[in-house]
């Protein structure tokens, strides 16, 4: 472990706002990291809402909890104004957005997809993306984004200084990488397993297309995965065929539950249109599954040539390489895997982030 100089660091509160939302890649993250940061930094202060969801990673963190309000009005009144009967401290915020008014912050962007394409998003939640993210960014000393895509996004739909942006790949759980050992005894059935939120980007149309047109004899499509139309209107779930009986949608599902899908699933897919990195793909990589993913540039940052890539757009193409990849037999080997896996460590994700708050703290 890298040895962070906690005498020159100065009071620094972590935004734990994510606390009080159910589970995703992004909720993922931000919990996964702050472990790591708790860890080499007992003298972080974590502060949330009062109506927190994952009671157990708060109590981990020393969560404290803080005023009447809820969701973004927590965030841009009840916040900043706690930080300001607190001198001012830096304020670490790891899902896309913080208070707008708040100078002294450092702000995590995951992605941008709102501004590429606002029709994904309802137009409610695309126009206060549109508003907040800007004004979160240039209130923002430092932005840290999870890959180099993000990163010249954010240059190019924002112009945000490219010398203001960090690169700080995740980690992935090892809970994933150990499920790997325990797949085991001969199936009849092919299990092909989606993860996502159900919202127009990840593109489920396309994907249950092209399992339709596959054909593929003793299989199942098996997509997990809960929706918010508030944010992403009502267009995400597909409408199914009832004489498609092996198209399951299994809803919102436990991380237990989701450790579990990986470990029986055959292959993994993934036909997203737009990622800023993607963590479902990667977590399905290290559980063992053999994946297929759209032809993006998250991908490619994250799997080089160790996937299977397919354009997203073109259901014949994903019919015809879903078949491909489940009759290949060889799977990439555990060194290859070890390979990619060795970029994404929560540990060094978190002592990166630390580092970038000290750099921070010189700035103000």
């Amino acid at each position: 472990m890298k040895e962070i100089n906690i005498k020159r660091q100065k009071d620094i509160i972590v935004n734990a706002r994510f606390l009080t939302r159910h589970i995703t890649g992004l909720e993922r993250y931000a919990i996964e990291i702050s472990r790591q940061l708790k860890k080499i930094q007992p003298s972080l202060t974590f502060i949330a809402p009062d109506d927190i969801l994952h009671r157990s990673a708060a109590k981990e963190l020393g969560v404290e909890l803080y005023g009447k309000l809820k969701g973004h009005f927590w965030e841009q009144i009840e916040l900043p104004f706690l930080l300001r009967q607190r001198n001012r401290p830096l304020l670490i915020n790891l899902m896309n957005t913080g208070p707008m008014w708040y100078r002294n912050q450092i702000t995590v962007i995951h992605d941008v997809a709102f501004l590429r394409n606002p029709k994904w998003f309802s137009r409610r939640a695309a126009a206060w993306f549109k508003f907040l993210v800007p004004r979160v960014i240039d209130a923002s000393s430092l932005i840290v984004t999870d890959s180099d895509f993000t990163k010249k996004e954010l240059v190019e739909l924002l112009e945000v200084p490219i010398r203001k942006i960090y690169k700080v790949y995740p980690g992935v759980s090892e809970a994933f990488n150990s499920s790997r050992e325990k797949r085991h005894g001969i199936k009849k059935d092919i299990t092909i397993l989606a993860v996502s939120m159900l919202e127009p980007r990840k593109n489920l149309k396309k994907l249950i297309e092209g399992f339709k047109i596959a054909g593929l004899k003793n299989s199942k499509l098996i997509i997990a995965g809960g929706d918010n139309q508030l944010v992403f209107g009502k267009n995400g779930k597909p409408n199914i065929d009832v004489k498609y009986p092996s198209i399951v949608f299994l809803g919102y599902v436990t991380d237990a539950q989701l450790l579990d899908l990986y470990k029986q699933a055959d292959v993994f897919v993934s036909v997203s249109l737009y990622e800023g990195f993607g963590f479902p793909p990667l977590e399905a990589f290290a559980s063992g599954c053999k994946v297929l993913v759209s032809d993006i540039p998250s991908h490619h940052e994250i799997f080089g040539d160790c996937v299977v890539y397919v354009n997203p757009l073109n259901s014949e193409e994903i019919a015809h390489k879903l078949k491909s990849v489940v009759e290949l037999n060889n799977k990439v080997s555990k060194s290859e895997v070890e390979k990619i896996l060795k970029r994404f460590n929560w540990l060094q994700a978190a002592e990166e982030l630390l580092n970038i708050a000290e750099t921070a703290q010189k700035v103000n």
